[in-house]
């Protein structure tokens, strides 16, 4: 297979891990924003962490003057029953296996750009390596398609996300997956074309037909 056919799907899965890196560590795949009289409240939901920023305006007696209040604290989540996983154990169960399968997704990609490496440097396992690589890059963008299906269920299904959005990490996941499945359609039609002996995708491998 060419050297640039692995070359774009070397940088391609490259750019979808960075996506995983920075999303897994990200504390906006749900955002909630709460109004209460002259209370605001946003409360941010990442994978492994809850965070809620508070600002809090009391008025004075007697005239317009007011007290303001701010407060930001963070805290791992889910937890037991602060957050009502003796209530909704199955969502709570669900998201900590969420987390669990992007940080499987981000060791998967790393075996994926190694496996890319490999594919792209030792020449006799060339024609048929394209399998393993798209294989791997498969697994990778399934995994964070199913941490995607997680999140957006649990809005429809956990209480405290009534009117809750989706944020920057929950985007990130979203092109991961979507850029690591058409790169792995697209690296196994280039595979399949090799194997064919198309010149487009095997290059110098291409079969040569021999004249009589």
């Amino acid at each position: 297979m060419r050297d640039r056919i692995y070359l774009i799907a070397f940088f391609a899965i490259l750019f979808t891990f960075t996506l995983n890196v920075i999303s897994v560590r990200r504390n906006d795949w749900v955002i909630v924003k709460e109004k209460v009289y002259s209370s605001r409240i946003i409360i941010k939901y990442g994978l492994f962490v809850r965070c809620e920023r508070s600002h809090v305006v009391f008025p004075l007696p007697g005239d317009d003057s007011n007290v303001e209040w701010s407060d930001y604290q963070c805290r791992p989540f889910p937890r037991g029953k602060a957050d009502r996983c003796d209530v909704h154990q199955g969502f709570c169960n669900a998201w900590v296996a969420a987390g669990y399968l992007t940080r499987l997704s981000e060791l998967v990609a790393v075996v994926a750009l190694l496996a890319i490496v490999l594919g792209s440097t030792i020449y006799p396992t060339r024609r048929g390596f394209w399998k393993v690589v798209a294989g791997l890059t498969g697994f990778h963008a399934t995994l964070q398609l199913v941490t995607f299906w997680i999140i957006a269920d649990a809005s429809d299904v956990y209480t405290r996300f009534d009117h809750s959005y989706s944020g920057a990490a929950y985007a990130m996941n979203t092109i991961s997956w979507v850029v690591g499945s058409l790169t792995t359609i697209g690296f196994a039609i280039a595979g399949i074309a090799a194997d064919r002996g198309q010149s487009w995708a095997a290059g110098h491998a291409a079969y040569q037909s021999i004249s009589g």
